[in-house]
């Protein structure tokens, strides 16, 4: 079995195939066009692969490559930067495309339980519609803050249009999220503290549910699941700082909202108190408790609606 990896890049690609043992079998760079994409499937051709990492599998240069790989049935892991990096630093200061391409394999063989890769059409387009949004609110908060110190009552009309163009903004990118997550998922809305926005960040940072395993494994990717860290006889777990930030942020504000008009919610923090937790302790007991809902709930849809998520 071979492990490939690939260093993607806005004009080219490398990548590097590595057995089992880590031995580096060979090297190819290619275009990033639909000819050099062509001439990797043909190289991968002549191994017989077991996954495929890409650093980045989403970013807006790998997306033909990554979407071209799943078409053709290979198990493609989006591998994170700073899993790779960790490589990088043991070969001193050498850096080439090469030696990341080979860091990125090494990374996937060494985290087995990296979930694949899967992202369809609109998945890739929620994810930049939720990020957009995200941006003009900041600015639109920016703004704000600033016009508190202004004296200059022309600056402060202008501003004050530049922020009815931002909500005129918002409002439409908020229409096309709608479209989206009602192609996907519009139960998803359905479940107490998720309205649009919310659902389509999950459906974003999601994208099909299918490729996690158990719902550990979702909640854990979500960065709700605590990571166990134990010595001997001493059995500990500690906060996940890991996993995917924005899911995990999305995943709190639900919590809040949740605190303020379910007592389903308030009762289980209450409980967590009385048990002597600390109110923070309390509420990552409960990410871990709503990331797994979310996963029961997406995968039953998903199973139920398969259609939705044809050309992923």
């Amino acid at each position: 079995m071979v492990i490939i990896g690939i260093d993607p890049h806005p004009n080219s690609h490398t990548a590097a195939a590595l057995d089992l043992n880590s031995k580096v079998l060979s090297h190819l760079t290619i275009s990033n066009d639909s000819k050099g994409i062509k001439e990797l499937l043909i190289w991968l051709k002549s191994y017989d692969i077991s996954r495929c990492g890409i650093e980045g599998a989403n970013n807006p240069y790998a997306r033909d490559l990554s979407s071209s790989l799943l078409t053709k049935g290979y198990d493609v892991v989006d591998v994170k930067p700073a899993l790779s990096s960790q490589y990088r630093s043991k070969r001193g200061s050498y850096k080439t495309d090469e030696i990341d391409a080979e860091n990125i394999a090494r990374a996937l063989r060494a985290n087995p339980e990296l979930n694949s890769f899967s992202a369809s059409k609109q998945n890739s387009e929620l994810k930049e519609l939720s990020r957009a949004r995200e941006a003009l609110l900041d600015y639109r908060k920016a703004l704000k803050l600033s016009m508190q110190t202004m004296r200059s009552k022309v600056v402060t009309k202008s501003q004050t249009r530049l922020i009815k163009s931002i909500d005129k903004e918002i409002k439409a990118l908020e229409k096309k999220m709608q479209v989206i997550v009602d192609e996907l998922m519009p139960e998803l809305q359905s479940l107490l503290g998720i309205a649009l926005v919310r659902a389509a960040e999950i459906l974003a940072e999601t994208a099909d549910i299918r490729r996690f395993k158990t719902k550990h494994s979702y909640a854990m990717f979500a960065g709700c699941a605590p990571i166990e860290r134990s010595s001997g006889k001493h059995k500990r777990r500690q906060l996940n700082k890991g996993g995917n930030r924005r899911l995990n942020k999305t995943i709190h504000m639900i919590i809040q909202t949740r605190l303020c008009f379910d007592e389903a919610t308030k009762a289980y923090i209450d409980k967590k108190l009385k048990q002597g937790k600390t109110m923070r302790a309390a509420i990552r007991c409960l990410k871990t408790y709503v990331a797994r809902q979310l996963y029961t709930f997406m995968l039953a849809n998903t199973l139920e609606h398969p259609e939705r998520w044809v050309g992923g």
